[in-house]
């Protein structure tokens, strides 16, 4: 069965604002786009060239099944924008959460690039954000260059996503 990463009620906001937060108040909610209060903020977009971007809810607004009809592992949201695409999972943990967060990416590119394909665009990235760990975290390079080789998509860990 064929999934819809585009859904028309996923599509949560379209903007070319310079900075905004993405939010997740993690109660079966989507995540979604927040202009003012940063104090919500788990992830920041700087859209340092006023881009228009499109926000995709994907967590609790797409299901995905695996072949046993279990719903399967997501991650939160897409920003898609000129020829970028970016998917987020955001956590608010403490500990263990790199690994959790890069299975959820991992997860959703695989049924995206089998249901929509990704090599239309230039400018592929996958971020892990943490609210509670929102500066650069520091991972073996093994596992970004692995994460690369397999999906051809970069990987993140860190709370700032830089648009240029």
């Amino acid at each position: 069965m064929r999934i819809d990463f585009f859904k028309e009620d996923c599509h949560g906001s379209c903007f070319n604002d310079k900075e905004v937060g993405v939010c997740d108040d993690q109660e079966s909610t989507k995540a979604y786009i927040n202009k003012e209060n940063k104090e919500k903020w788990i992830a920041t977009i700087k859209n340092l060239k006023s881009k228009i971007i499109d926000f995709y809810a994907i967590d609790n607004c797409i299901e995905i099944y695996r072949e046993n009809n279990d719903k399967d592992n997501k991650c939160d949201a897409m920003l898609i924008y000129e020829n970028g695409i970016i998917f987020i999972e955001l956590k608010d943990k403490r500990a263990d959460w790199i690994p959790d967060a890069i299975g959820q990416l991992e997860n959703t590119i695989k049924y995206f690039i089998e249901n929509h394909g990704i090599e239309q665009f230039n400018i592929k990235k996958a971020f892990a954000c943490n609210k509670r760990k929102p500066n650069f975290q520091t991972i073996n390079m093994q596992i970004k260059q692995s994460f690369y080789q397999k999906w051809k998509v970069r990987l993140h860990i860190e709370a700032t996503i830089k648009i240029q």
